[in-house]
């Protein structure tokens, strides 16, 4: 009994162990995604009147925001759940025909 015990344990462990493990390649693709945006942005490939450049920015925040609310970290979920939201608003002021920042 005490071995069967023993390798409930360390299984357990295991799958802890490969939890993190997801939900840190998961956390990786989101800020990939961000970052992504973010440098085709700087190399003037995209530009936030870029429906790409929205959606990938929404994307990696929401995924980010996910990650930060498993993990109960406040500020990551403040600050990745706003990022998602104003991606949001970037993607329907987009869909409506106008740019981001005209639609006063």
């Amino acid at each position: 009994m005490p071995a069967l015990l023993s390798t409930l344990v360390r299984f357990e462990a295991y799958v802890n162990v490969m939890e993190v493990g997801m939900l840190q390649i998961i956390s990786v693709v989101g800020a990939l995604a961000i970052l992504g945006a973010y440098i085709a942005n700087q190399l003037r490939l995209i530009g936030p009147s870029n429906m790409s450049y929205s959606v990938m920015n929404f994307i990696g925040s929401t995924v980010l925001t996910v990650i930060a609310i498993i993990e109960v970290q406040w500020g990551f979920i403040l600050l990745e759940a706003v990022w998602a939201l104003v991606s949001l608003w970037g993607i329907i002021t987009l869909l409506r025909g106008n740019t981001p920042g005209s639609a006063h």
